[in-house]
């Protein structure tokens, strides 16, 4: 599955959670490379979509990790809002498989898990924008866990699987 950002057209709805999409509201597209088509959009902003992550009342931090097609990998952590609050980059340069030992502090509190790491963001907020802000050149290779082998570089492979 590759993840593109794209905009909703009239009359869709997101695929996650079923609510309708504005006209002109930015979306994710999600492609599947086995069909070589389009096969769903759903809200760009977590805190739009119904299904965003909570504890009882409380949004919880979620994650992304971004390989560009430079063979860069980095990781950025949104607030409920969706606001990019914090990202590291560099991640290729991590020792392969990495992932294994980060994963489950990153799914109980991403920001958490990498307040001690190297490589923090000065404006992450700005950098995710200026990464997908392209219509190519970058794909969302992991979502809160959610793994999208199948969209994965180099990087990415070497980063989660060791390969």
């Amino acid at each position: 599955m590759i993840h593109k950002r794209g905009y909703a057209m009239n009359g869709e709805s997101c695929c996650e959670c079923g609510a309708s999409l504005r006209e002109g509201e930015a979306v994710v597209e999600m492609w599947s490379r086995s069909l070589g088509k389009m096969v769903g959009k759903k809200h760009w902003n977590y805190k739009t979509c119904k299904n965003n992550l909570k504890i009882g009342d409380k949004e919880m931090n979620t994650y992304e990790i971004v390989e560009d097609n430079g063979g860069g990998l980095t990781l950025y952590v949104f607030d409920g809002g969706g606001n990019v609050i914090d990202g590291i980059y560099d991640l290729a340069y991590a020792q392969p498989g990495e992932y294994d030992q980060v994963r489950a502090g990153l799914a109980t509190d991403p920001l958490a898990e990498i307040a001690g790491w190297d490589g923090h963001i000065d404006s992450p907020q700005d950098d995710y924008h200026r990464i997908t802000n392209y219509d190519c050149g970058w794909v969302i290779v992991c979502n809160n866990g959610t793994l999208y082998p199948d969209a994965m570089g180099a990087a990415a492979q070497k980063y989660f699987f060791g390969q």
